[in-house]
């Protein structure tokens, strides 16, 4: 009977992983860059997205644009320092076509208790 192994990655084997998926994810950040420049091209001044954009996305992406690529493209995009301080800010959110709603308190609450996270850590 095989057994399912729940060993944790080693950090070098985790470090191989991310290599390997580095050209993939620089291919979906440049088709980001180039087809929605005003939504990704400024890094330091991120615009909050708005909900269900990755679905979107999802279905406009060039077939060299893997799914998971995308997910974790966007999942590091919103989880960085400048991306939370605008979600703390509020104001409107946006989409593929330009604003599309406003940041609701409760993501502005929980941006801030998410920085409050990363100062912990760092």
């Amino acid at each position: 009977m095989a057994t399912l192994s729940l060993k944790k990655t080693t950090p070098r084997v985790e470090a191989m992983r991310q290599e390997s998926r580095q050209p993939i994810d620089d291919i979906t950040w440049r088709w980001l860059i180039k087809d929605y420049p005003e939504l990704f091209r400024n890094p330091r001044k991120p615009k909050p997205l708005k909900q269900g954009l990755f679905k979107e996305l999802l279905e406009v992406r060039p077939a060299n644009i893997s799914k998971s690529s995308l997910r974790r493209v966007l999942g590091r995009w919103c989880t960085r320092r400048q991306y939370l301080e605008s979600l703390e800010r509020g104001g409107e959110r946006y989409g593929l076509s330009g604003p599309e709603g406003e940041v609701k308190p409760h993501h502005m609450v929980d941006a801030v208790r998410r920085l409050e996270r990363l100062e912990e850590t760092n």
